[in-house]
């Protein structure tokens, strides 16, 4: 009746916000809206426990200014101090802090039933599943099992006392507190207030399995999502385990059972993506397999992707978004091309694997999520670090366990099965025979270095399924575009020493070579200035001096 009054007299005031506020109270306590026009409603409720007909009847309430009445109001506030939006976890475990503070016990757990009325452990305060399961409180469980049973609202002793919470469910969950050195603490407290406390605590409890019920959803409908962008994807990873891959199977199969994070080193195609799939495979992790292509996102969506964002946070978020990090909640985030990622996301992302919480844009409290991370790259990392476009402690955290993949050419007696896998694939997609290969055709295979390495390989096994000609496979090898690269040869700049010159035009013989390698840029993560690590007034000085042009940028 406090809410609901008090909301009466605020929309009196103009004060409607505030007003729907109280009025949401009310329906959290009784169980559904209240009719404005039906005070007496409330009153009934009250006095018969109507809202609650499997529980015992409501005692009658608590005077305003008693002490039971202080403490119903300081629950109230603790839980009103802090977001409603938690995961049902953090939000059960903060009911409890609450319920064990105000109420002074020294211990407490909540249990939620099981479909043959058992009570399972939630959550607890300075007591562990391990104690629950000793022999020592096997009495208190068939105590607390009993209670559920009977669906009695609440029951007090000397020293524990146990709510029943009524979620909307068969039986109800049940919130216990005990404390060995308050003697007779609990019953001092009146009927009227367990009841009070019960309803309050039942509250909490439906709000927080609504709220983790829509966050579910949510997350299900953009999994969803990712998994139709991917599975086309997903259809053409084919995994064969050959010789040449043993090594690095074995130790991905010794690291995937631990949480520990794994970069993946390999030239591009080796299937360094098929390899984090199998480490999560191997994991038995729950939650979704979730990748990120960072090179193939704009800089400016780095933020919004990987942290979600609140509706509002900025023009156009007319909805709330789950980022990666979340989405990746009890799975795996696998960060392809991993050296992609700009300097400021890094040094975010680094604070995110230190203790794994983060906000979403535009958010007023912290997200837990425990993903396992799962990182490739084709870069050396370690010159990407000291060319200063790589976080030396970022790489460092990401590659507790450094995993490599060696490029075809150094496995080719994995090639025929590679070749027979990939063969029995594209014919069944495009509804071909699959074709035996002559011998000549297997040593042409085996003898090519690959440079393309498996992406490569199934390119053009795809090409020559599709295009065979009178039942015959044909290898046009050597057509991609990784075969035409030029080979390394010594640097351009090495080739501007070979005089002897002066000081002086060995400096200006090299500024020309970073501003060429920069193509004329000077600020910026990649421009002149961070490869040189000099002031920027000085490096432009430097540029005038010797009449070295350079870009606007």
């Amino acid at each position: 009746l406090t809410h609901h009054e008090l909301a009466k007299m605020l929309e009196a005031m103009g004060q409607h916000r505030e007003a729907h506020q109280q009025r949401k109270s009310v329906a959290e306590i009784i169980g559904h809206p209240l009719d404005e026009n039906a005070s007496y409603r409330t009153a009934a409720i009250a006095a018969t426990g109507e809202a609650f007909p499997a529980l015992a009847p409501t005692p009658e309430p608590e005077a305003e200014d008693t002490p039971g009445r202080i403490l119903l109001d300081r629950c109230h506030a603790a839980f009103n101090r802090e977001p409603t939006a938690y995961r049902s976890d953090e939000l059960f475990q903060h009911l409890l802090d609450i319920a064990q503070q105000e109420l002074q016990s020294e211990r407490a757990a909540l249990f939620r039933p099981t479909d043959d009325g058992r009570p399972e452990f939630v959550a607890s305060v300075n007591l562990t599943r391990m104690e629950l399961e000793s022999d020592g409180m096997r009495s208190c469980m068939e105590w607390l099992e009993s209670i559920l049973r009977n669906a009695a609202s609440t029951h007090s002793e000397h020293q524990r006392l146990c709510l029943a919470l009524d979620v909307g469910e068969p039986y109800p969950w049940l919130l216990y507190m005990d404390s060995a050195f308050t003697s007779g603490m609990f019953q001092r407290l009146s009927p009227a207030l367990l009841h009070d406390l019960a309803r309050l605590f039942a509250a909490e409890v439906r709000s927080g399995l609504r709220l983790e019920l829509v966050r579910t959803e949510e997350a299900s409908q953009q999994q969803d999502r990712l998994l139709a962008i991917t599975r086309q994807k997903d259809g053409d990873m084919i995994p064969v385990v050959g010789e040449g891959l043993r090594a690095s199977l074995e130790q991905a199969l010794r690291v995937g059972i631990t949480d520990a994070p794994v970069l993946i080193l390999g030239e591009t195609g080796v299937g360094k993506e098929i390899m984090a799939r199998n480490i999560h495979q191997i994991s038995l992790r729950s939650g979704p397999f979730v990748v990120v292509h960072p090179a193939s996102m704009p800089e400016s969506l780095f933020e919004s992707e990987f942290f979600g964002y609140e509706r509002g946070a900025f023009t156009g978020a007319i909805r709330q978004k789950i980022g990666l990090f979340e989405l990746a909640d009890q799975g795996t985030l696998f960060i392809d091309e991993v050296g992609e990622i700009p300097p400021l996301i890094q040094t975010k992302l680094l604070r995110v694997l230190q203790d794994q919480r983060f906000m979403r844009l535009g958010g007023t409290r912290e997200i837990l999520s425990r993903f396992r991370l799962v990182a490739a790259t084709n870069r050396d990392l370690w010159k990407e670090v000291r060319e200063g476009r790589f976080r030396e402690d970022l790489l460092y955290r990401i590659s507790v366990v450094p995993l490599t993949i060696p490029p075809l050419r150094e496995r080719k007696q994995d090639i025929p099965g590679l070749v027979q896998a990939f063969i029995e694939h594209f014919a069944r997609r495009h509804d071909k025979h699959p074709l035996p290969l002559s011998p000549e055709q297997q040593r042409r295979l085996c003898e090519y270095d690959w440079p393309g390495n498996v992406r490569e390989l199934k390119n053009e096994i795809e090409r020559a399924v599709i295009l065979n000609n009178a039942g015959q496979l044909d290898f046009v090898l050597g057509t991609s575009p990784a075969a035409h690269q030029p080979a390394d040869r010594p640097s351009p700049f090495l080739e501007t020493v070979a005089d002897v010159p002066t000081l002086s035009e060995l400096e200006e013989r090299y500024l020309r070579h970073i501003m060429e390698r920069t193509e004329g840029r000077v600020r910026g993560p990649r421009g002149a200035e961070t490869l040189l690590r000099m002031k920027r007034s000085t490096l432009y000085a430097k540029l005038k001096k010797y009449g070295i042009p350079c870009g606007s940028a």
